[in-house]
């Protein structure tokens, strides 16, 4: 009975030994996973810049097809194109991720305060794009009620940058910011 007693704690030793090595080996590669994880999120950041950046350039570099083409042909008497004046070409319009990508910029350099849709128009307008639509500020809210990152705050029309904890849960709850 003493042999099966030993028998049974030298099985029950293994079992936690056994059971202690898979889960440093688990613990082993939760971290390298994690490190990949990291190192992923930083190159699609970087990714992410290298496009804004290109696409910024070629909205300011580009002519939009609205642009009076006729205008741009024409030669003075030494043989140069009259380019339109900045303000003359029209603005960038933003649409879709694109335009979300923008206002989630905008509301990280406000963070953590909160702004006013039409503010957002605005420095939208400074930076040389423009928001579709008839109305556009109700297109822009729009685009926000879509976009996680940006958070309606407890005043109609404001908007701030929703933070994740370290759960991955938002701040946001029903809508809201939560005030805490």
């Amino acid at each position: 009975m003493q042999d099966e007693g030993q028998d049974l704690a030298v099985r029950q030793e293994k079992l936690i030994q056994e059971a202690r090595r898979w889960l440093e080996q688990r613990k082993l590669e939760l971290k390298n996973k994690e490190a990949e994880y990291l190192e992923l999120g930083l190159e699609c950041n970087k990714i992410d810049r290298e496009i804004q950046l290109l696409e910024t350039w070629m909205n300011e570099v580009a002519i939009p097809e609205k642009c009076d083409i006729a205008m741009l042909s024409q030669s003075d008497e030494y043989g140069e194109r009259d380019l339109p004046e900045r303000d003359e070409v029209v603005k960038a319009e933003l649409r879709g991720d694109h335009l979300r990508r923008e206002v989630v910029k905008i509301l990280e350099e406000v963070y953590p305060e909160v702004i006013y849709y039409r503010e957002i128009l605005k420095r939208l307008e400074d930076k040389g794009f423009q928001v579709g639509g008839k109305d556009p500020g109700l297109n822009l809210v729009a685009h926000l009620a879509r976009e996680p990152r940006a958070v309606r705050a407890e005043k109609r029309g404001m908007y701030r940058l929703g933070v994740e904890d370290d759960r991955g849960m938002g701040e946001c709850v029903n809508g809201r910011v939560s005030e805490d």
